[in-house]
């Protein structure tokens, strides 16, 4: 699945942005987190997505306006593509994708459009998340 820009990556995170049909920005970051003795093993990424006017204003998983599904829709094709880029790019290691949520009503909406994306409910180090494992070429949910 290609995505519409390349990958940048800065220190322990991998981003995107795009300009949305109302004018706003949103961007995906992927930050790689773990435990070091672990990494080897597993490399786990958080998705941060964020969706704002400014290009200084810092707002993380609030969304506000009225083209949200477009972003989502945006955001989904982006974290199945970073998916398979991350495990053709490190095809000997396992690497987990995890989504969090605010509030009931994200994890919702993140259930719903994710789940038939291989995304399932998962513990990674004491909060509940929907993860999605890609394991040494293998994709596995």
């Amino acid at each position: 699945m290609n995505t519409e820009f390349e990958w940048k990556y800065i220190e322990k995170y991998y981003y995107l942005s795009k300009k949305l049909p109302d004018n706003r920005t949103i961007t995906i970051r992927f930050y790689r987190y773990g435990d070091p003795s672990q990494t080897k093993k597993i490399t786990y990424y958080n998705v941060y997505l964020a969706i704002k006017h400014k290009r200084k204003q810092n707002v993380i998983l609030q969304q506000t306006g009225k083209c949200g599904l477009v972003g989502l829709l945006w955001a989904k094709k982006q974290i199945l593509a970073f998916g398979e880029m991350i495990s053709e790019k490190h095809p000997n290691t396992t690497q987990k994708i995890a989504v969090g949520w605010e509030d009931l009503h994200r994890r919702n909406v993140y259930t719903r459009g994710l789940s038939k994306a291989g995304f399932t409910y998962e513990q990674i180090y004491g909060v509940k998340a929907l993860v999605r494992t890609y394991k040494k070429n293998n994709l596995t949910s």
